[in-house]
């Protein structure tokens, strides 16, 4: 929304807003720390957007349901595993073969 919306300034003027910095709990303070974490998120897999209607269970004046278009994004799951795979901050923790993992330290659960 901001990136599409707000000017850089504004952006700028947006994350400085005390309620914004008090209540939100961003990892960016500024336009420029937004875009640089902005980013790094379109790596990876591709991304793919569609819209949706979705409708309430509110009524209008007319008594019809409101209904409103919202984006859906996803990704390909398999791309995603894969990308996972590849990441080598993950390799300690990767296991190629079934493995049981449990809450406590008996095992049981």
């Amino acid at each position: 929304w901001l990136v599409r919306n707000l000017g850089q300034k504004q952006t700028d003027e947006f994350l400085k807003l005390p309620i914004t910095q008090n209540h939100s709990k961003l990892q960016f303070h500024n336009n420029q720390s937004f875009l640089q974490m902005a980013d790094e998120l379109l790596y990876g897999p591709a991304r793919s957007c569609k819209k949706v209607a979705v409708c309430s269970n509110h009524k209008n004046k007319n008594g019809k349901l409101l209904q409103e278009e919202v984006e859906l994004w996803s990704q390909d799951s398999v791309e995603c595993i894969k990308e996972l795979i590849g990441d080598l901050s993950f390799k300690e923790d990767m296991t190629y073969s079934p493995a049981r993992a449990y809450f406590d330290h008996v095992g049981e659960h």
